[in-house]
């Protein structure tokens, strides 16, 4: 497998893998990815937990806009948790607040 990259070389790096204890040489491209990809996949994670798309839209102005919609509830989300840590609420129950408020 190859992988392009304009940041990276095509050095390796010595890993500790967990499965099987031992170390691996993993490329350098696949160790940065895994080392700053988690916000991004977990990001993805909770946009496929509440989707407020339509799969077949006549326009696509209106799947843009509930695309924009939903990115902007989730960053609201993360910057309330940043901002009050010591606040439990779940990611529904914080888009249901939301709702709620702004009826």
């Amino acid at each position: 497998m190859t992988i392009l990259s304009t940041f990276h070389n095509n050095t390796a790096i010595e890993v500790d893998n967990n499965r099987k204890k031992k170390k691996t040489k993993k490329p350098c491209v696949i160790v940065d990815y895994n080392v700053n990809m988690g916000a991004m996949d977990s990001a993805d994670h909770m946009f496929t937990s509440y989707p407020i798309d339509h799969k077949k839209q006549k326009f696509w102005y209106k799947k843009f806009f509930h695309h924009l919609l939903n990115i902007t509830v989730l960053n609201s989300y993360v910057l309330f948790k940043k901002d009050n840590p010591e606040h439990t609420i779940s990611h529904v129950n914080f888009r249901l607040t939301l709702i709620e408020r702004m009826m």
